[in-house]
């Protein structure tokens, strides 16, 4: 079964300090929580940016992962939770999640998918590459170099974009994203601020953001034997 998730890349709302926004952004999920609609989630991921080159830094990145297809369209049309959201997120973030957010299908390509710590990379392909080729391409050889790359590396994944919803395309304009996990800060700093990996896809891509987190994981409901 194919999983498919959300995925943002937030900043926070000027009128917050870093320290002090991390707990008003738990408390966003708290409100979506107890809310029918939060059983069409089946895993929602809060990882909070510990570092960021970007001149503007960002302040956290969200994984929201669905039930199934159907739970994500059943979501994606709930007009009146989105609303309620919507009304909290104007508090909590300088932009809607709608305008920095993409849906994706989510491939964990080696190890077990979570660890405490992760690089994630936002990605835009070249113009001279065709849809279908970055695709096969990012998912085969890609993945097998990243892998290589790093022995220290726990676990890696890719979120590959699905066709956006709206006409202009996601608010987040990417063809994807992908996740390196690491069992501390340190290597997981060192790999993001490496030239192997400035390299390591060049000729397919473009990065529009690359950011080292943590992982808190606020829900897990998966069957442990899947």
């Amino acid at each position: 079964m194919t999983v498919y998730r959300i995925n943002y890349l937030a900043r926070r709302h000027p009128q917050w300090t870093h320290a002090a926004w991390v707990p008003r952004w738990r408390r966003h999920w708290r409100l979506a929580e107890p809310r029918p609609e939060s059983a069409t989630v089946r895993r929602y991921i809060q990882c909070e940016v510990l570092h960021d080159a970007d001149p503007v830094p960002h302040d956290g990145v969200a994984s929201a992962e669905y039930v199934s297809l159907a739970a994500r369209h059943a979501n994606r049309a709930a007009a009146g939770y989105h609303r309620i959201m919507r009304q909290d997120e104007v508090q909590v973030f300088d932009s809607l999640i709608a305008d920095c957010s993409f849906i994706g299908s989510h491939h964990v390509v080696f190890g077990a998918g979570t660890g405490p710590f992760k690089v994630v990379r936002f990605l835009k392909r070249r113009a001279s590459v065709a849809a279908g080729d970055f695709v096969r391409a990012w998912r085969g050889l890609h993945g097998a170099r990243m892998i290589e790359a790093w022995p220290a590396m726990l676990s890696y994944a890719q979120n590959v974009a699905v066709v956006p919803e709206r006409p202009d395309g996601w608010g987040l304009n990417v063809d994807g994203s992908e996740e390196l996990w690491f069992d501390a800060l340190a290597p997981a700093v060192a790999c993001a601020t490496s030239e192997t990996l400035q390299r390591i896809g060049s000729h397919l891509f473009t990065v529009t953001a690359t950011v080292v987190t943590d992982e808190v994981i606020l829900k897990d409901a998966r069957d442990p034997s899947a």
